[in-house]
C-alpha cells in the first residue's frame, strides 16, 4: 500500500501551456477538430498537442481542472484514481500496490537461454482462442526471442516449435561483425480488432546499432510464425515501444529520446507519435540515414531540408521535481483498463544506498483519460526492486507489453527482474497480484464518510460496486444535479452492502417492497452519493446486464473474456475460477504421510479472519556447559551438538582472548574440545588423552594445530570445526563421523572418524576453495535428496552505503562424496532485509527432513554511541572497543529461518533469542549464538512430553570463560498458525496424502478450538468431512487425531486431490500429518 492518503480534492496545474511546457498549436500530423471522447472530455482542435519543451513541474492534466459538465459512464468501471468523477468527499484515498505471488519468479531461464528469460516489454497476453496465457520474451542476451505458454499463468511451458526445431525460439537476432546487431526491447500486441487473421499478433522489434533506427513492424496469425517487416519506424532510441489506445482507436508509439530541442544535457524522456494503423504510427515521422544527420544525434529533430519541425514526434512526458532527483524516464508502456489508460513508467535512477547496483529501474504508475495527459498521483514504485541482494529482482524490474491481465477478481502483473550471480546476469519474470480495480480506494473508518460524484449519465440499469467492507457497510443514494435525492433511490431505501466483493449489486426497495428500477433514470444527468463505514470503495459502474458486465477494457485479457472488453461480467469471473481450479487440481502437492510444519506459506492457498503465522521463542533453561578449563576459554563461539543413539555429543572450540589486554592477546593456540551427556542436560568432559596441552594429555581435546596429518595446507583453525554423523546408507564404518575445518588459506579440509573422537584426514587436498570460510562451515547427508549439502560463510561485496566492506552471508553447495562440489550459490531471503548473517546452523529437521531449519546468529553494529554505552557491561565493551570499535559496539542475537530447497529461505526478522534482561555482559557480539544442532530431550516438568533443546553461547570474550546455555522448544514448536478467540481460518492448496488418520500438533485455550473440513479442489466440502461434521477439537497435544461425526472413511480419499480447511479460535496449529 502506498503511504499517500488524502481527504481533500487535490489542486492540479492547468492547461497545456503551463508547467514549463511550450505547446505549438500548428503543423500537427493529426487533428481532431474538438472531438468529444467517450467520457465527455472535449479535445482541442490540435490533438495530440505539439510540445517542444518539458519543464520540471508535473505534467498538466486539463480534464482534471476543467472536467465535463456531465460525464458519460457507460464505458467500464469507474475508478477513483483521481478526482475526475468526484465532486466532494470526506473519505480518505489510499493507493495500493500489488504483492509478489509466492511462486515468483514464475518464468526462469533454462540453461540454453544464457541467463535471460524476461519480457523486455515484449508481451504477456491471454488468448481466448486457445484458452492459453502466452508470453514472448528476450533471451540469450538479445540474440533470440522466445515463446512460452501456460494454462494458469503461474506454471509455464516452453514448447518445442518448428522455427528453430526443438526450441521455443520464434525469432533469431544474430550478431553482426561488430557484435552489436542484437535485439533490444520489443513489443508484442494481441489485436482483437485486426483487419485480417494474419495481423492478429503485432510486433515491433529492433536492433540497436549506432543509430538505433532499425525498428520494424511484423505481423503473425499465431504469434509464432512472423512475417517479413511490413513497416519501418523512424529514427528513435532503444527501449521504444507501442500500445493501442482503443478509446480513440489509434496506435501510439512510446519513443525513448535523449536529446531535446533546447540543447540541454542528454537525459531519457518520451516522445509521442500515433496513427490509425500500427504501420502508419511507425512511419509518421522521418526516416534518416546516417549521412542525413546534421550533427550526430543532437540536432536530427530540428532541421532537415524540406521537413517542418512540427512533423517530428512531439515531446510527451518526463520525470519531474516530484520524482527522485536523479531519476530519468526509461520507458512508458500503457494499456486500456476499464474506463481509462493505465501507464507504467519505468523510472531509472542510480542509488548509492545499496551495494552492487550501478542503476536500477522501478515501475511507477500513472493514469490518463485522454490518452496523452498523465496524472501521476504517487511516485513510490507500484512494483519495486527488492532490497535483498540475493533476490531475483534486486537490480531491475520492468513492465510488459499489455500491462496486466484480469484474472477473476485479481489483476496479474508480470514484470521482468534481474540480478547477478558470480558476475553472471540472471534475468527472470515474476508475477505480482492486485485486487481488481485495486489501484486506489476511498476509505471510511468507524465514522461514516461520504463521496458525491459529479453529474454523470448512463444508459444501463444495474449499479455495481467493488467494495471491501466485511465489518462495515455501504449505502448509495441518487441525487439530481441540484443535489436533491431522487426517490426511491434514497439511503433509507438502499439495501446496505457489506462483505468483500469486486462485483456487488446495489439495490433499492420501493414502498411496495419491490426492487426499484435504476433504468428509469437512464439518460438523465444524476449524481451518486456513496455513504460508507468501515470499508474501502474501489469503483462503481452501471451495467445494462444483471451479470455486471462493465463493457470496459480488460488490458491484456484473462480467462473468460472473449475479446478486449468485459461483456460477460459474472460469467467471465466464473470461467476464471474454473481455470484456476483445474490448474490447482493438476498441481496438487503430494505430502504422503510426512509431517508438515506451519513454518511457511508453501501449503497455504488462502487465509482469512485473524489467522496468521506466529513465530515462537524458545524458553531459557540452565547453563549446560562451562568452558573454564585452561585449554578452553572465553572465545568458544562455534559449538556443535547432536544426538547419537543414547549419547549426546558436543564439539566446541577452545580459544581465549585476554579480556584485560589492549590487543588481541591469545594465551594459547586454539583447539577442538569434546563433551558428552546421557540426557542433553547434564554434561561431562571426558579425559581423552589425545592431544598435549602444556605437557599433559589429561584433557578433552580432540584436535589441535598439529592434527593436519599431511593435508596440504599451511595450517587450520581447530576452533572453526563442525562435526556430524554421516547417515549415508553406504558410508564405511571407519568414516561414520566427519568433520569440516577451516584452513587458513582459506579453504575447507576434511577429517573422518569411526567413533567420533579419533579423527584423521580423509583427503590430502582441500575439499573446497574460493570462499571466506571464517565462521562455522558445515555439511550433512541430505537423505531426502540423496546428496551431501554444505553451508559456508560468504561476503556480499560492498559498494558504499552503510557497509562499504560488505555483508556477511551464506553460500550452499552439494556433493556426492564431500570432495567434488557443485558451484556454490548464495542463499536467497525473499522479503527479508539485508542483514549480517554470521552463522547459519542449517539442518534438516529430523521429524520432517524435507524441511531445512536454520538458527543463524545475526550480527548488528549500530556504532558506538550514548545508547550503546547505556547497555549492561559498559566496561567490558569499552575495553573491547579500544582494539576495534566494532568489538565493543556490535551485538548479536539469534533468528529463525526455513527452506524447502536449501537455497531459498524464509528468514524471520524477529529474534528468537534476544540479549535479554540479564545483568551479564550479554549485549556483545558473540553472545546468543546458537550451536549447530537440535536434539530431543526430556521435559523438566514431570509427565510432560519431550521437548526440543537448542543451545546458545554466553559470556563471549568477557571474562575468563564462556558457557553454553540450553533453551527448549515445544516439539515442532518453531512457528504456528495462530488465531485469537475471534477466530480465523486457512485453506491449503490441493494436496494428495497417504493414510487413514489426520493427526495434529496443536494447543488451544479452554475456550478455544480447532475444526477441520476436507474439501474437493473446487472448494466444496467432501461429503462426511464438512465443517458441520467436524466437532470442536480442544486441548494441548503433540498428536491428536481429528475426527468427524460421520461414517465416511478418510482412507477413501487417500491419493485423491483434496484441500484442508482449518478453522481456529484461540488456538495454535504447529504441524499436521496423515498416519496409516
Amino acid at each position: 500500500m502506498f503511504s499517500l492518503n488524502h481527504r481533500k480534492l487535490g489542486t492540479r496545474l492547468v492547461g497545456l501551456g503551463i508547467a514549463g511546457c511550450v505547446v505549438l498549436l500548428v503543423g500537427s500530423s493529426t487533428t481532431t477538430a474538438g472531438k468529444t471522447l467517450y467520457n465527455g472530455i472535449v479535445l482541442p482542435d490540435q490533438w495530440p498537442p505539439d510540445v517542444r519543451t518539458l519543464g520540471d513541474d508535473p505534467m498538466p492534466v486539463p480534464y482534471l481542472e476543467n472536467p465535463p459538465a456531465v460525464i458519460p459512464i457507460d464505458v467500464g468501471r469507474q475508478l477513483f484514481v483521481d478526482d475526475f468523477l468526484i465532486d466532494s468527499t470526506t473519505c480518505d484515498r489510499t493507493f495500493h500496490k500489488p504483492e509478489w505471488h509466492l511462486d515468483s519468479p514464475v518464468l526462469r531461464p533454462d540453461p540454453s537461454e544464457g541467463g535471460w528469460s524476461i519480457p523486455f516489454s515484449d508481451g504477456v497476453w491471454y488468448d481466448p482462442q486457445d484458452e492459453l496465457y502466452k508470453a514472448w520474451y528476450y533471451s540469450n542476451a538479445g540474440t533470440t526471442t522466445r515463446y512460452a505458454q501456460s494454462r494458469d499463468g503461474i506454471h509455464w511451458e516452453k514448447p518445442a516449435l518448428d522455427v528453430v526445431p526443438g526450441t521455443n525460439i520464434v525469432m533469431l537476432h544474430p550478431l553482426d561483425e561488430s557484435q552489436r546487431s542484437y535485439r533490444d526491447s520489443a513489443t508484442v500486441w494481441l489485436d482483437h480488432t485486426a483487419a485480417t487473421p494474419a495481423e492478429r499478433f503485432k510486433m515491433m522489434t529492433m536492433k540497436c546499432d549506432d543509430l538505433c533506427n532499425d525498428h520494424t513492424i511484423l505481423f503473425s496469425a499465431d504469434g509464432i510464425h512472423w512475417s517479413d517487416p511490413v513497416a519501418t519506424a523512424g529514427v528513435t532510441h532503444d527501449r521504444s515501444t507501442f500500445f493501442r489506445n482503443p478509446f480513440r482507436n489509434v496506435w501510439v508509439m512510446s519513443l525513448k529520446s535523449m536529446y531535446r530541442e533546447d540543447g540541454t544535457p542528454p537525459a531519457r524522456f518520451r516522445r509521442y507519435a500515433e496513427g490509425k494503423t500500427l504501420a502508419a504510427a511507425a512511419e509518421s515521422w522521418p526516416h534518416f540515414s546516417g549521412s542525413e544527420w546534421d550533427d550526430g544525434k543532437t540536432k536530427w529533430w530540428t532541421k532537415r531540408a524540406g521537413v517542418n519541425m512540427a512533423m517530428e514526434p512531439t515531446m510527451w512526458v518526463d520525470t519531474d521535481r516530484l520524482d527522485p532527483e536523479d531519476a530519468e524516464l526509461y520507458n512508458l508502456d500503457a494499456t486500456a483498463y476499464e474506463s481509462l489508460m493505465v501507464g507504467f513508467f519505468t523510472v531509472m535512477r542510480q542509488p548509492a544506498d545499496h551495494p552492487g547496483r550501478g542503476k536500477i529501474n522501478t515501475i511507477c504508475v500513472g493514469f490518463s483519460r485522454d490518452g496523452f495527459s498523465w496524472d501521476r498521483p504517487v511516485r513510490d514504485p507500484i512494483i519495486d526492486v527488492s532490497s535483498d541482494p540475493d533476490a531475483w529482482n534486486y537490480l531491475n524490474v520492468q513492465p510488459v507489453g499489455g500491462g496486466f491481465l484480469v484474472v477473476g477478481d485479481e489483476l496479474h502483473f508480470y514484470a521482468s527482474g534481474r540480478n547477478e550471480q558470480d558476475d553472471v546476469t540472471v534475468a527472470s519474470t515474476g508475477l505480482a497480484v492486485l485486487r481488481r480495480d485495486g489501484f486506489a480506494s476511498m476509505d471510511a473508518g468507524v465514522e461514516e464518510c461520504t463521496l458525491t460524484t459529479r453529474s454523470v449519465r448512463f444508459a444501463g440499469q444495474h449499479l455495481f460496486v467493488n467494495v471491501n467492507a466485511p465489518n462495515g457497510k455501504l449505502l448509495v443514494e441518487v441525487l439530481d444535479v441540484a443535489g436533491n435525492v431522487v426517490e426511491p433511490f434514497s439511503r433509507d431505501k438502499c439495501v446496505a452492502v457489506s462483505g468483500d466483493g469486486t462485483r456487488l449489486a446495489i439495490e433499492w426497495k420501493g414502498d411496495d417492497g419491490q426492487a426499484a428500477d435504476l433504468g428509469t433514470l437512464a439518460g438523465t444527468p444524476v449524481r451518486f452519493r456513496f455513504i460508507s463505514a468501515q470499508g474501502e470503495l474501489y469503483s462503481f459502474w452501471v451495467s445494462p446486464d444483471v451479470t455486471g458486465a462493465s463493457h470496459g477494457y480488460v488490458a491484456a485479457g484473462g480467462p473468460g473474456f472473449t475479446g478486449p472488453t468485459d461483456r460477460l461480467g459474472a460469467i467471465a469471473f466464473n470461467d476464471a475460477q474454473d481455470v484456476a481450479h483445474s490448474s490447482k487440481v493438476a498441481a496438487a502437492i503430494d505430502i504422503g504421510s510426512r509431517l508438515e510444519l506451519m513454518v511457511d506459506d508453501y501449503l497455504i492457498e488462502e487465509m482469512s479472519g485473524n489467522v496468521h503465522l506466529e513465530l515462537h521463542r524458545p524458553t531459557m533453561r540452565e547453563v549446560a556447559i562451562v568452558a573454564d578449563e585452561p585449554w578452553e576459554g572465553n572465545a568458544a563461539l562455534y559449538w556443535v551438538v547432536f544426538r547419537d543413539g543414547d549419547l549426546y555429543r558436543a564439539y566446541y572450540g577452545g580459544m581465549h582472548y585476554d579480556p584485560h589486554a589492549k590487543n588481541h592477546v591469545m594465551p594459547h593456540p586454539a583447539v577442538l574440545c569434546y563433551a558428552e551427556s546421557e540426557d542433553g542436560i547434564h554434561w561431562t568432559k571426558p579425559e581423552l588423552g589425545l592431544c598435549d596441552f602444556r605437557g599433559s594429555k589429561q584433557n578433552n581435546i580432540i584436535l589441535d594445530g598439529g592434527s593436519l596429518g599431511g593435508i596440504r595446507v599451511k595450517s587450520f583453525a581447530p576452533d572453526h570445526v563442525s562435526v556430524f554423523k554421516d547417515t549415508r546408507p553406504d558410508c564405511p564404518p571407519a568414516a561414520r563421523y566427519k568433520a569440516l575445518a577451516r584452513a587458513t588459506d582459506p579453504s575447507l579440509i576434511g577429517f573422518q572418524s569411526a567413533d567420533g573422537i579419533h579423527f584423521e584426514p580423509f583427503s590430502k587436498e582441500p575439499l573446497l576453495t574460493g570462499g571466506k570460510f571464517d565462521s562455522l562451515n558445515l555439511a550433512f547427508w541430505d537423505a531426502t535428496r540423496g546428496e551431501y549439502r554444505g553451508y559456508f560463510r560468504d561476503f556480499i561485496v560492498g559498494q558504499g552505503g552503510e557497509h562499504p566492506h560488505g555483508w556477511r552471508t551464506v553460500r550452499t553447495a552439494t556433493s556426492a562424496d564431500l570432495k567434488n562440489w557443485s558451484d556454490a550459490e548464495r542463499l536467497r531471503f525473499p522479503g527479508a532485509p539485508l542483514e549480517h548473517i554470521y552463522t547459519n546452523q542449517v539442518q534438516p529437521y529430523f521429524r520432517a527432513p524435507h524441511i531445512f531449519v536454520g538458527f543463524p546468529m545475526r550480527y548488528h553494529n549500530p556504532g558506538w554511541s550514548a545508547q550503546s554505552q547505556a547497555l549492561p557491561g559498559r566496561e567490558t565493551r569499552e575495553r573491547r572497543a579500544a582494539q576495534n570499535e566494532r568489538f565493543g559496539a556490535a551485538m548479536s542475537d539469534a533468528v529463525f529461518m526455513t527452506s524447502r530447497d536449501g537455497v531459498t529461505f524464509r528468514r524471520w526478522g524477529e529474534a528468537i533469542i534476544r540479549p535479554g534482561l540479564r545483568p551479564q555482559d550479554n549485549w556483545v557480539y558473540g553472545d546468543n549464538s546458537p550451536a549447530w544442532g537440535l536434539v530431543r530431550t526430556k521435559s523438566a516438568v514431570e509427565g510432560a512430553p519431550d521437548e526440543l533443546s537448542l543451545y546458545a553461547t554466553e559470556g563471549y570474550w568477557t571474562g575468563d570463560s564462556c558457557q553454553l546455555r540450553r533453551y527448549t522448544y515445544r516439539v515442532d514448536g518453531f512457528v504456528s498458525m495462530q488465531a485469537p478467540l475471534s477466530g480465523g481460518e486457512f485453506v491449503t492448496k490441493p494436496i494428495t496424502f497417504a493414510g487413514s488418520r489426520l493427526v495434529v500438533n496443536f494447543s488451544t485455550s479452554a475456550a478455544g478450538s480447532i475444526r477441520v473440513e476436507i474439501q474437493h479442489p473446487d472448494g466444496s466440502p467432501v461429503n462426511g468431512f464438512s465443517l458441520e461434521d467436524s466437532p470442536a477439537t480442544y486441548g494441548d497435544e503433540l498428536e491428536r487425531t481429528i475426527t468427524w461425526n460421520s461414517t465416511a472413511k478418510l482412507s477413501d480419499l487417500a491419493g485423491k486431490p483434496v484441500r484442508l480447511r482449518f478453522m481456529l479460535s484461540d488456538a495454535d496449529l504447529f504441524a499436521f500429518r496423515f498416519h496409516p
